[in-house]
């Protein structure tokens, strides 16, 4: 607030606050790789190590302090191999395979996040979490890339299991002594997942209709991942839907200017399980609700952008986004909407994704 007659910013209890305690965050991390070669180059083999350190040091300064948290402070050391195998049978044709350990430390903002975001419809806080571990992972990859003048192909398949996998913002429930707008709560908090899985598939090509530069091109990719918490034998809920983007584009030879028609499509998100939610401990009297998750449905998306380069370091680029005005949601944003609420309609509203739009911008580049 602010005292428009004297110039002055009026006082308020509690503040000023800080959402994070001031912390100083070092890491070391040292990689040593080898490639060995063999049949006349045509394999190739790739051992490595990695090793990390991790020190989170954490002041604890007033404007955190009259929350009443206690930050947390966190330090580990980690040895991370991997091996890579390489074989191209020809210039146009790669495959390849590796597998590598995976590390990583919880951040500050995951150890000791403490906000209060109290606006209408949807308030939710955060709170920290002092027993969060490292994650760490197994992790494979297989896949194969081709390349020539006209046709680009790569397929990438991936399958990584986690120990104490760190579930970022996940969304643990509610506060029912915590009322704003006659709705409560939702609670924030990072948290270790004990045992998981993410597997998935990665499509991408193009194919140029002329050999030589310019002309009409075809476009394409698809990401598809499945997430599964194996502890709880349920999906995971921050994996994203399927997602699949074809475009048919037109570049002038010398690259003046260029005009490309994209269709996007998103999946429907995998179904989550309809869970009990039970506020933190750190709440006293908790009750327990059935919370029903909700699931966007799927959409597909027109888009048309160009571009025009008026010098080699100076353009003009325009795009038309949402052609048909298409009413959708994200999935990482109306997630934690449980449907059985009711200020649902009113939850979902406040994601709702833009309509049709127009965007024009100027790139210049030195």
């Amino acid at each position: 607030r602010f005292d428009i007659i004297r110039g002055n910013r009026i006082p308020q209890a509690g503040y000023p606050r800080k959402d994070y305690p001031d912390s100083n965050t070092l890491r070391v991390s040292i990689f040593a790789q080898n490639e060995l070669s063999f049949n006349q180059g045509k394999v190739k083999l790739i051992p490595g190590l990695r090793f990390d350190s991790y020190s989170l040091k954490v002041e604890a300064n007033p404007e955190f302090l009259q929350k009443r948290e206690q930050p947390a402070e966190f330090s580990e050391t980690n040895l991370s191999p991997s091996l890579g195998l390489i074989y191209q049978p020809n210039s146009n044709v790669t495959l390849f395979g590796r597998y590598s350990r995976g590390f990583r430390p919880p951040l500050y903002s995951e150890l000791n996040t403490s906000f209060r975001a109290d606006i209408p419809v949807r308030p939710h806080k955060g709170i920290p979490n002092p027993d969060l571990t490292a994650e760490t992972a197994n992790n494979f990859e297989l896949g194969i890339k081709t390349k020539s003048k006209q046709f680009d192909f790569d397929v990438t398949g991936f399958y990584n299991r986690y120990k104490d996998f760190i579930e970022a913002n996940s969304f643990v429930g509610f506060d029912f002594n915590d009322i704003s707008f006659g709705v409560p709560f939702q609670i924030i908090q990072s948290t270790n997942i004990p045992k998981a899985e993410i597997y998935g598939l990665e499509i991408k090509g193009a194919y140029r209709f002329n050999p030589n530069p310019g002309g009409l091109y075809l476009r394409g990719a698809l990401g598809w991942q499945y997430g599964n918490d194996l502890s709880k034998d349920q999906p995971l809920p921050t994996i994203e839907p399927l997602k699949a983007v074809v475009g048919l584009g037109y570049q002038e030879k010398a690259d003046r200017w260029g005009v490309e028609l994209t269709t996007t499509f998103v999946a429907k998100a995998r179904e989550q399980e309809n869970f009990v939610s039970i506020a933190s401990q750190t709440f006293s009297n908790a009750r327990s609700v059935i919370v029903n998750p909700y699931e966007p449905p799927a959409y597909t998306l027109v888009d048309l952008r160009g571009y025009y380069n008026i010098t080699p370091s100076f353009g003009i680029t325009l795009g038309l986004y949402n052609l048909f005005d298409t009413e959708y949601y994200q999935y990482s944003d109306v997630r934690t909407i449980d449907t059985s609420s009711r200020v649902f309609e009113a939850q979902r509203g406040r994601s709702g994704q833009a309509g049709r739009n127009l965007s024009v911008g100027l790139n210049w580049q030195f």
